[in-house]
């Protein structure tokens, strides 16, 4: 029975993984006015309302698997593409309601939003604020993409030896040990020498086509670091909250820096940013 479920689930997986689309796909088939998809937003309505797609619905993640919806046939879902929303569990539930053909727009809003692409909501200036990530976030929402990026820099070397040391040398390093327990690539700081201060993906995959993780025990650092890399055109970064600590409490009580350099105390999930 075990290898059954097992089975349907690999099974369930691969189809959902067919029912993803690019951006480029999305920009063709929002030009097909005779079958043009219905766009449906499961971010928050915050969210919604800081910036969307044009023409979208607002139908948030959380309770969408209870929610009757009408058969509204080719469906694209889309969330923040930075880990922050079930995505797949969006799809999955879209899936299961009769009379609709449910699609998942990879890299979500911040695939969009790059590029210049028609954005609609709040107009006039808004502060910068890099996007953030909660550990529990990451735990139960990080998608397949999403590369972890740990920008502490090279400790010194113990006495008597020359060099430096990357934070990985450490017999217990728990930025290494967190990326091999959610199974996703870990890489160490930013740039290469033949392009100092760039980031290159991993992989050598496009811009925006992984989600950038940033973590560092110095928030402002981090904060930092995510803006040039949005600078340079890499829209899907977000910066882990806490960094280390958060890694280190499993997102429960403990200390935390917020990007102020003021420190709070409590759950992280709770902590203002």
């Amino acid at each position: 029975m075990r290898i059954l479920i097992l089975l349907f689930s690999s099974c369930l997986a691969v189809s959902l993984g067919a029912q993803r689309i690019s951006v480029a796909e999305l920009e063709s088939w929002l030009g097909d006015k005779e079958n043009r998809p219905v766009l449906i937003d499961i971010r928050s309505a915050h969210d919604f309302a800081e910036g969307r797609i044009p023409g979208a619905i607002n139908l948030p993640a959380k309770g969408l698997a209870n929610r009757r919806l009408p058969p509204f046939g080719r469906v694209v879902l889309y969330g923040s593409g930075l880990g922050r929303y079930d995505e797949a569990g969006a799809l999955a539930a879209m899936a299961e309601k009769p009379g609709i053909d449910p699609y998942l727009l990879n890299g979500g809003f911040a695939a969009w939003a790059t590029g210049g692409r028609a954005v609609a909501g709040k107009s006039g200036l808004q502060p910068e604020r890099p996007p953030m990530l909660t550990y529990n976030e990451a735990m139960a929402t990080l998608p397949p993409d999403a590369v972890i990026v740990d920008i502490r820099p090279p400790s010194a070397a113990p006495p008597g030896e020359s060099g430096s040391f990357a934070p990985a040398a450490s017999a217990a390093d728990p930025v290494a040990d967190w990326a091999t327990a959610v199974g996703r690539p870990l890489r160490r700081g930013l740039g290469s020498a033949a392009a100092p201060g760039t980031f290159g993906p991993v992989g050598g995959a496009a811009v925006n086509d992984e989600l950038i993780v940033i973590v560092d025990d110095d928030a402002m650092r981090a904060e930092r670091t995510a803006r040039r890399l949005r600078a340079q055109g890499q829209t899907r970064v977000v910066v882990l909250v806490g960094g280390v600590e958060a890694i280190l409490f499993e997102g429960k009580s403990g200390r935390v820096r917020a990007g102020t350099g003021i420190t709070g105390e409590g759950t992280l999930d709770e902590i203002e940013f």
